[in-house]
């Protein structure tokens, strides 16, 4: 392991790893065990519970080693944090010992001026809505053919045309699907535009120039990250998920969310449309619980409580690593019997090593 990302870990207070993807939590793992620091491991996406990887779907060998993989690096660290708390239900119907370890922390809008609100249909443009980001790639089961399906009803019932902007990449059997949608709606004077790859700038700005936002989630425990970026802009927001989901229960308590269910047409909300829903809703006051602020100060309320906790109190692994003259990992030197120098934080990432 590099030398000085070795110093760097015996400085610090603890070491954080993030994923995806999940390799920085074992680099995380090995400098915790050699600093003897504890180890706060950030699941932002699945890694055994509904798994990025198709590999791990695929391959039982593939699966047993991630789970093996996964089982030691959450045994051993001092904090687990996910995303949501249907993700943490998932986690613990499988490691039901670990209750005491694994905590909440969402994603969070970040720090701006006020939403723009964005121009009325002026009768040459048509108003907006927008997809941002892939249907597949980053999950295998991300289909659109809901979201067409639904859009097409929507396109044959509203007086209003609009223009639908999907930005990101698209495969080919996508492409297909999106200039059928755009066939079958043309008589209505709805258009659909694909955008294509563009910066994150150009989309976070495409996102609030527009009347409506499309969100779509197939999973129960993740909650993806655009539903924070769509959470900034105060618009109007279709989220298309499954009932009971991580994505459909916060979208509850977001007056600008129009929930409706991915495996059915119902929905509990009480505009009868989405771009009846669009036309009506004003612009939502954004919601300080998601605010990075907020979110930053939860995480550093559950840090400060670990690194002011009793040695007693922290999982069995960090005491052993805390107790001066402990038994040394194998391979390792006895822990040193004098104080610490002042440490800091170290995040762990892939290119560590």
């Amino acid at each position: 392991m590099n030398t000085r990302v070795r110093a760097a870990a015996a400085q610090s207070s603890i070491i954080l790893s993030t994923s995806p993807p999940e390799s920085p939590h074992l680099a995380g793992m090995l400098l915790s065990r050699r600093a003897r620091v504890p180890h706060v491991v950030d699941l932002r996406d699945g890694w055994i519970d509904e798994p990025l990887k198709e590999q791990i779907i695929g391959s039982r060998v593939r699966r047993w080693l991630e789970t093996s993989m996964e089982r030691a690096v959450l045994a051993h660290a001092a904090l687990v944090f996910v995303t949501s708390n249907e993700w943490k239900e998932l986690l613990l119907a499988r490691m039901p010992h670990m209750q005491s370890k694994v905590h909440v922390l969402t994603n969070a809008y970040p720090s701006q001026q006020d939403p723009i609100v964005p121009p009325p249909a002026n009768g040459v443009e048509l108003p907006r809505l927008v997809y941002a980001g892939r249907f597949t790639g980053s999950r295998v089961s991300g289909d659109p053919s809901q979201l067409i399906s639904l859009l097409k009803r929507e396109a044959s019932s509203s007086r209003t045309p609009f223009e639908i902007r999907f930005i990101g990449e698209l495969n080919k059997d996508e492409v297909k699907q999106l200039d059928q949608l755009g066939a079958a709606i043309q008589q209505y004077g709805w258009k659909v535009v694909k955008i294509g790859v563009i910066s994150a700038s150009q989309a976070q700005h495409e996102c609030m120039m527009a009347h409506g936002l499309l969100l779509l989630s197939t999973c129960r425990g993740s909650l993806p990250s655009k539903l924070f970026d769509y959470i900034a802009t105060g618009h109007p927001m279709l989220a298309m998920s499954p009932v009971a989901s991580a994505t459909w229960n916060t979208c509850q308590k977001l007056p600008q969310a129009w929930r409706v269910d991915l495996h059915g047409h119902h929905h509990g909300e009480k505009y009868g449309s989405f771009c009846g829903f669009v036309q009506s809703c004003p612009q939502a006051a954004l919601p300080a619980e998601f605010h990075d602020q907020a979110v930053g100060k939860r995480f550093q309320e559950f840090v400060a409580s670990l690194l002011t906790a009793p040695v007693q109190a922290i999982p069995s692994t960090l005491s052993r690593l805390h107790q001066p003259g402990s038994a040394p990992f194998p391979g390792e030197s006895a822990a040193p019997t004098t104080s610490p120098p002042p440490r800091r934080a170290l995040q762990s990432r892939s290119a560590a090593g």
